[in-house]
């Protein structure tokens, strides 16, 4: 397994999975116009329990007063849940009892489970819920549909990634990766479905 760089240089950490979500997220304070928050990738669920243990003994550590963890839920939310808890846990670390809510001692830590704390999923069902408003959704639905009835649809808990990626298909430039739509300005920043997540950005 590749080594994830860590480094702490903000005060403020926000954990995400991968590149792609890490330019996404980058996107979304800029847009929120909120500073002082490092945007590190961990490289998947599976690494997030080494990546926080070499982060706590990075030089600069005792610095950080917040650290916010997102996860996408995949096929149940509740064992995303369980399963950043316990990485926290074994680093030592604050742990917080559930989403959105912050842990009591230092450094605070708080938990967002992609789409939205409570749905199976993942960062692209909730862009597809922020796009629902958007007229070519519709096409992109029948698509789907239509995938659905030649039994060459993906798997249920896949569509919300064909929908955002069908739907990005749409763009004057299209392209399949969300890091790459949300500096295109394709986000839909202040759309409803985004709320839980600008406020849990504002918390942290």
């Amino acid at each position: 397994m590749q080594q994830r760089t860590v480094t702490v240089d903000l005060p403020k950490q926000l954990l995400v999975e991968g590149r792609d979500e890490a330019e996404f997220f980058k996107e979304f304070l800029k847009y929120l116009h909120i500073e002082l928050i490092q945007v590190q990738g961990y490289g998947g669920r599976h690494n997030l329990g080494n990546f926080l243990k070499n982060l706590v003994d990075v030089v600069g550590f005792d610095r950080v007063e917040s650290i916010g963890v997102v996860q996408d839920a995949d096929l149940s939310a509740q064992s995303a849940l369980e399963s950043v808890r316990g990485s926290l846990r074994n680093a030592n670390l604050p742990v917080p009892q559930t989403y959105l809510v912050p842990s009591s001692g230092s450094p605070a830590t708080f938990i967002f489970v992609m789409p939205n704390n409570s749905s199976r999923g993942a960062l692209e069902d909730l862009c597809a819920d922020a796009w629902s408003d958007d007229p070519a959704m519709h096409c992109v639905d029948q698509f789907i549909e239509c995938l659905k009835n030649v039994n060459s649809s993906p798997p249920e808990n896949r569509l919300g990634k064909a929908h955002a990626h069908a739907f990005l298909a749409s763009r004057n430039e299209p392209d399949v990766r969300l890091g790459i739509a949300a500096q295109r300005d394709y986000i839909p920043w202040d759309h409803p479905a985004l709320a839980n997540l600008t406020q849990f950005l504002r918390d942290l």
